[in-house]
């Protein structure tokens, strides 16, 4: 908070240093350190270049899941974890078991989150521009089945409009879990900034692949820079501090012990850094998004999936 904020809360004094020669060197400091007060939500909230990303971050809403194949509670056991969570990007509620907290944060967090250290390479508009164009859906694509479609009686549809509208609920399927992958491959677990020197080699992604193996990024860099090989061949983004990006923001997504109006406590908190980038990361080998939702292969397996999860009552 001191980096972002230095009137309101000035940089500490180191006012005496304490030398031991087996423990290193302890520093009196003439005000406490205070830690970063933004969220992951607030940076893409309050820059503009960052619409498109926060608006298909936050277009996973319940009623579209649903329709299209994605229920609201777990059908064997209504305690345990929905299926629709593994979609949703931001929260305002702090779950723990059973017990839910609601507005327990700053404003919203990232449900991904578990009290850890993550990295999120922001795509700008310019980023998702090339993502859109590169076969990435919208969610406008899915409004338009959805809309189509919901509010029609079953009863009163031909065979033929009832295949129709299983194959739309298909499609939504698709398209909404490429949406969620693309969104979840700019997370990765452990914080990286650009610096003099970083930690490189493989970082996992908050995205996985069919077998629920995450999906990794590789990362190397230095001199202020970071640069990210992704999972398209020879594809690479570069994160520079040396730039006018917004680079090496520290954020903390804090969950409180009550509502945060009347919250005593912190429950728990996770760092992230978060950096722009004006390249999308491509969790697909090809770059083509729409290979993963568009294809005739993708298209069957989604509705046996969906045939299957549906008579089993499995998500």
């Amino acid at each position: 908070a001191q980096i972002d904020d230095p009137d309101r809360f000035p940089a500490p004094v180191i006012k005496h240093i304490f030398e031991d020669p087996k423990n290193g060197e302890t520093f009196r400091l003439s005000r406490v350190i205070q830690p970063p007060l933004k969220s992951v939500y607030s940076i893409l909230k309050n820059n503009g270049l960052f619409a498109d990303f926060l608006e298909m971050c936050s277009g996973f809403v319940p009623e579209m899941l649903e329709w299209a194949g994605i229920p609201k509670e777990n059908p064997k056991n209504a305690s345990l974890p929905s299926p629709q969570d593994a979609y949703t990007i931001f929260t305002t509620d702090y779950k723990l078991g059973s017990t839910s907290t609601p507005e327990a944060c700053l404003d919203q967090n990232v449900k991904m989150f578990n009290t850890y250290n993550y990295t999120l390479f922001a795509p700008d508009n310019t980023a998702m521009q090339e993502a859109y164009g590169n076969g990435l859906p919208t969610w406008s694509d899915v409004q338009e089945l959805y809309n189509y479609w919901t509010g029609k009686d079953s009863e009163e549809l031909s065979d033929s409009e009832l295949a129709d509208m299983a194959d739309a609920k298909a499609r939504a399927y698709l398209m909404i879990r490429a949406m969620r992958d693309f969104v979840r491959y700019h997370f990765v677990t452990g914080s990286v900034y650009a610096d003099n020197s970083i930690e490189g080699g493989r970082y996992q992604s908050l995205a996985s692949d069919e077998l629920g193996v995450a999906k990794e990024l590789w990362l190397s860099g230095g001199a202020g820079d970071i640069t990210v090989t992704d999972q398209k061949a020879g594809h690479t983004v570069t994160v520079s501090a040396n730039g006018t990006n917004i680079v090496n923001q520290m954020t903390r997504d804090y969950w409180f012990n009550s509502d945060k109006t009347t919250a005593s406590a912190i429950e728990t908190s996770s760092f992230c850094a978060v950096h722009q980038v004006s390249q999308p990361l491509y969790g697909v080998a090809s770059g083509k998004f729409n290979e993963t939702w568009a294809s005739r292969k993708a298209f069957d397996s989604a509705k046996k999936r969906l045939q299957q999860l549906n008579a089993n009552n499995e998500y």
